[in-house]
């Protein structure tokens, strides 16, 4: 049996398979590894999913134009409603709905805007619009702090 200084045993000859056989460096490897996967996988537990308007939908899903003088088609009178829902497919009050494209007007301003109540939904009424085009499309532009915005939504004006 072969010795090493100081009377210690060849790895090789101890059966007992004691923790002492383990290089020192190692069990702290070993130990820092564990640790910091302990921390990371506690840190992303508790980490939230943002907040995101994933869902937008337009009723009536297309609005029918009339013909007009010099091949302008219009319509006037138009309601719409506009849902909006979260990641969760939980509606979103407070969205800044906009509506644009084929100068869609109310009649008020420029620009034409509605925010959702609590069911999610912007309301329009007595809007007017207009095309050139045999078909148009208006765009929907939803946005709220914290949850971004999302413009995917279109009307359709045929």
């Amino acid at each position: 049996m072969e010795r090493f200084p100081f009377g210690g045993k060849c790895l090789r000859e101890d059966r007992r398979a004691a923790i002492e056989g383990l290089p020192l460096q190692l069990m702290i490897l070993v130990i820092i590894a564990g640790l910091a996967t302990t921390v990371i996988v506690g840190w992303m537990g508790s980490i939230d999913v943002p907040n995101g308007i994933s869902t937008v939908t337009v009723e009536p899903g297309h609005v029918l134009l009339g013909e007009g003088e010099n091949g302008v088609r219009y319509a006037e009178g138009v309601s719409l409603e506009v849902a909006v829902y979260d990641r969760m497919g939980d509606p979103v009050s407070g969205a800044a709905v906009v509506l644009s494209g084929c100068s869609v007007s109310d009649g008020n301003s420029s620009a034409v805007y509605a925010l959702t109540g609590s069911d999610g939904i912007a309301r329009f009424s007595s809007l007017s619009m207009q095309t050139t085009g045999s078909m148009g499309e208006i765009d929907v532009t939803v946005s709220k702090s914290g949850y971004g915005s999302n413009s995917e939504a279109r009307g359709l004006l045929i």
